[in-house]
């Protein structure tokens, strides 16, 4: 790479960290907010469990709809509950299997979760949790009749996690890189260079902008979605134009189709395939 080529990219780079840092946003397959609580030595019988947000974010929290197959009788047991200032929503998991549960895409800075198991006709309640990440992983031990809250998500997972979004989010776009023909080996390391640079800098933002409102994040999201597009067409117009790449049109074509399956792709893998295979394997190991 000449070293036009690496002023021209070094520019590009210090544009899109003073853009995206005017937006609260999400692109691509980046972090999408959740609670995650992984439940161990469950007493024998059914055993189900909710998370319960603060009184004053309940509303902003929604009322998670709660599993089909939960019966009535169980519904009846948490409707209402109330403990410390700290309410239930609406969403009761059987846990009895899966030995998971998880909240997705809602504000909560501190919450407690909530387990009744059948057998001894016991809830449990445990100490105040907080939200510390996009993604907040708690183990949730119920040895010797006490409901223990472990934080599980380390740096080495939050690493990874980000990895493996990174590495789903540069396949994609090559993938739509090679339908759209462009197939130059200069060409694909720009797309590289260019994700890799975005979800960097679009995931240290995130990190630091953790509690938003969620009509805010969600318009937010949009925004971020439009302006990763508009940038990534406009640095891959810059960069090819020496080296004999695609016309505008297919450049810019090419990078909402891009950024859209992109998108896409992290929805249906992270949002949808991940919690079912994770759960598949759990109930697999306890076979």
């Amino acid at each position: 790479m000449g070293k036009t080529i690496r002023r021209r990219f070094k520019s590009i780079f210090f544009l899109a960290v003073l853009l995206l840092s005017c937006l609260h946003g999400l692109a691509d397959t980046g972090p999408k907010r959740s609670v995650s609580i992984h439940l161990t030595n469950l007493p024998e019988g059914k055993v189900y469990a909710a998370i319960l947000p603060q009184a004053q974010e309940a509303e902003k929290a929604g009322n998670d709809t709660s599993d089909p197959s939960v019966p009535q009788e169980i519904k009846d047991k948490f409707r209402g509950y109330a403990a410390d200032g700290f309410i239930f929503t609406g969403g009761i998991r059987d846990v009895t299997e899966s030995k998971q549960i998880e909240y997705h895409q809602r504000l909560l800075s501190r919450f407690k979760l909530l387990v009744y198991a059948a057998k001894p006709d016991t809830v449990y309640v445990s100490e105040v949790c907080e939200q510390y990440a996009f993604r907040t992983e708690y183990r949730a031990d119920l040895a010797g009749g006490k409901l223990v809250m472990i934080n599980t998500g380390t740096g080495t997972t939050r690493f990874l996690s980000f990895a493996g979004r990174l590495v789903l989010t540069v396949l994609t776009e090559l993938g739509v890189a090679w339908l759209f023909q462009i197939r130059e080996k200069r060409h694909l390391i720009w797309i590289v260079l260019v994700n890799i640079a975005t979800q960097l800098i679009l995931n240290l933002f995130l990190a630091s902008q953790l509690q938003q409102e969620p009509a805010v994040y969600i318009l937010e999201y949009g925004l971020a979605e439009l302006c990763v597009f508009i940038l990534e067409a406009f640095i891959y117009c810059m960069a090819w134009k020496e080296t004999g790449g695609p016309e505008k049109k297919r450049i810019w074509l090419y990078s909402f189709a891009a950024n859209a399956a992109s998108l896409l792709m992290g929805f249906f893998v992270l949002d949808l395939l991940l919690p079912v295979l994770k759960q598949f394997f759990s109930v697999l190991g306890a076979s």
